[in-house]
């Protein structure tokens, strides 16, 4: 599971979501989760 800043999240959108489709993804804002994104299988 890869885990990022909320600024890095915003300003790398293009790599998280490339990120997202292949692993977990979480996003912390002053070091508490706030987002967690899971690869969906279509």
């Amino acid at each position: 599971m890869k885990v990022m800043a909320a600024k890095e999240a915003k300003n790398r959108f293009g790599m998280l979501m490339d990120s997202a489709q292949r692993e977990p993804v979480a996003i912390e804002k002053h070091g508490r989760r706030v987002i967690f994104y899971k690869p969906s299988k279509i």
